[in-house]
């Protein structure tokens, strides 16, 4: 349960870290196109659902309810996406230094993401172990 507490305590740390984050973006004068905001909120989206598996691990620990398969498939299609996307920004990056700090604070939020999905992984495997 200590590993669960330090995971959710990650979690919130994350979130604080995309809050400074943003508040950069803001301070510099960064805004990010269109194609850039529908990617995080891909992202996000993805984030929301292994949450929401994470959150119905916890309410069905030690039941046939609890599935660390679909915790495994919410943290890999995050992985996925992150990859997908960092590549692509890598490449931006490489062709174009127009927006250069703006592609970077994409990947530092894409960072994020992928390690809150490292955080919600973590409990769900944690609650597998101890209790499945």
């Amino acid at each position: 349960l200590y590993r669960v507490i330090g995971e959710l305590e990650s979690l919130g740390d994350s979130g604080e870290n995309i809050s400074r984050i943003l508040q950069r973006t803001n301070i510099h004068n960064i805004s990010f196109d269109s194609q850039t905001i529908s990617r995080l909120n891909n992202m996000i989206s993805l984030v929301e659902k292994a949450l929401t598996v994470m959150n119905a691990n916890l309410a069905s620990v030690g039941t046939p309810a609890f599935s660390i398969d679909a915790a495994i498939k919410a943290e890999d299609d995050i992985n996925i996406l992150r990859d997908k996307y960092r590549e692509e920004a890598i490449e931006n990056l490489e062709s174009s230094r127009d927006n250069y700090q703006s592609i970077n604070y994409f990947l530092d939020l894409l960072s994020e993401f992928e390690a809150m999905g490292d955080f919600i992984i973590n409990i769900s495997q944690s609650l597998d172990k101890q209790f499945n």
